[in-house]
């Protein structure tokens, strides 16, 4: 059986062991449909922790998505 990208991609986020996915403060910024300088803003105040090396800033996907909160709806 020959595996397509989606499935490896699928594989090895849920292997054990499986490095965090990464990614850039414009792919943030699309994801949650905000502009560049608020996911900057947001790293800033700390509402999001990013890491560096180097110049390069990327985010850690499963932390966006944490900190994405829930609010409304019935209770």
């Amino acid at each position: 059986m020959e595996l397509n990208m989606s499935d490896t991609e699928t594989a090895r986020r849920k292997a054990p062991g499986a490095l965090p996915k990464y990614i850039t403060i414009a792919e943030t910024a699309d994801m949650l449909g905000v502009t560049k300088m608020t996911i900057r803003n947001m790293l800033s105040d700390g509402r999001l922790r990013g890491y560096r090396l180097g110049k390069v800033v990327r985010l850690q996907l499963a932390e966006v998505e944490a900190a994405m909160a829930p609010f409304g709806g019935a209770a």
